[in-house]
Formats: structure tokens, C-alpha cells, sequence
């Protein structure tokens, strides 16, 4: 099977803080999906999981993922999917399998003050954003993933001092 840690379907004023969810082996460690609002995930470690770190693939208005460690999973470190209002601040993304932070089809996000590391494939991937509000990747470090910055099919996307020093950002399509 491929149960969650923490599965929620459907909510509002939703808080996820202070957990520690380690080697949740068959399914996400957090995963919320249907129609979300107002949903914080703060402070959070994330750990060891055999598939992706969070995955939010319901419609989302309102998300705050702030001050969580999510590291060493077998997917993606965070996947969101249909989110606007996004707020991605202060998380350490490390070392999972796949991308580091994917966005699909999200817009209305501030992507800010992350570390987005040795993860082994894109740093932050942005994907079927166009006509969407606009995605701001600021202030984050990406270092040592497969590649830095992965996108398609982009709307409005703003880069502004984030730290690719240690890394080969792939260009734009």
C-alpha cells in the first residue's frame, strides 16, 4: 500500500508543527490532497521515507510551509500541485532521491530563504505555471543537487539573490 504518515483530505485551518516523522516507508511522509485552505506546515522533520517528503496534490489556497527538515526521502523532498498563496520560507531540503522543491501547475508563491541541497535531481523545479500569478524564487541556497533551477511551461517567474555558486542551473524552457 501507499499510505501516508499523515494523510488529510480536504480541509481548512489545517496545523502540522513540531512532528517527527521518520521512514514512513510506503508513502509520502505528509501528504494532503482534495480542496485545502489556510493549511501551515511549520517545524516539521521530515525523514527517510521511501517516497516523496510532502506531497500536496489537492487545490490549495493558503499554504505556509515554513522551518521544516525534510531530508534522506525516496521521491521528491516537497511536491505541490494546483497551490496558490504559497509561502515555501526557512526549510532545509536535502538529499532526497529526486527534486528537491517541485511546483506544478502553482502560482501566487514566494519561494524564499530555503537551503536546497544534494538533492538528485533539480533544486526547485517549476512546471505548468503559465497564466498563473507569479512564482518568486528569492534568497535560496541550491547547492550540489543534479542541477539547480529545472522549469516548463513558465508564467511570471522572479530570481532574486539566491546563492547557485555551488551549482550548474539548467536554463528556462
Amino acid at each position: 500500500a501507499e499510505a501516508a504518515a499523515v494523510s488529510i483530505k480536504d480541509g481548512r485551518g489545517l496545523l502540522l508543527a513540531g512532528n517527527h516523522i521518520d521512514k514512513a516507508a510506503n508513502g509520502a511522509g505528509i501528504r494532503l490532497s482534495g480542496t485545502l485552505q489556510d493549511v501551515a506546515i511549520v517545524g516539521n522533520v521530515i525523514a527517510d521515507g521511501g517516497r516523496n517528503g510532502v506531497q500536496i496534490d489537492g487545490t490549495t489556497a493558503g499554504l505556509i510551509l515554513r522551518a521544516n527538515v525534510i531530508t534522506g526521502n525516496g521521491g521528491a523532498g516537497v511536491t505541490l500541485g494546483r497551490a496558490t498563496c504559497v509561502k515555501v520560507q526557512g526549510n532545509i531540503i536535502a538529499q532526497n532521491a529526486t527534486t528537491g522543491l517541485k511546483l506544478n501547475a502553482s502560482g501566487g508563491a514566494l519561494i524564499a530563504g530555503n537551503a536546497i541541497l544534494g538533492n538528485g535531481s533539480a533544486g526547485i523545479e517549476v512546471q505548468a505555471q503559465t497564466g498563473l500569478a507569479p512564482v518568486v524564487l528569492s534568497d535560496n541556497v541550491l547547492s550540489r543537487n543534479r542541477e539547480g533551477l529545472r522549469a516548463a511551461g513558465l508564467g511570471e517567474v522572479e530570481l532574486r539573490g539566491n546563492d547557485l555558486a555551488a551549482q550548474t542551473p539548467r536554463q528556462f524552457a
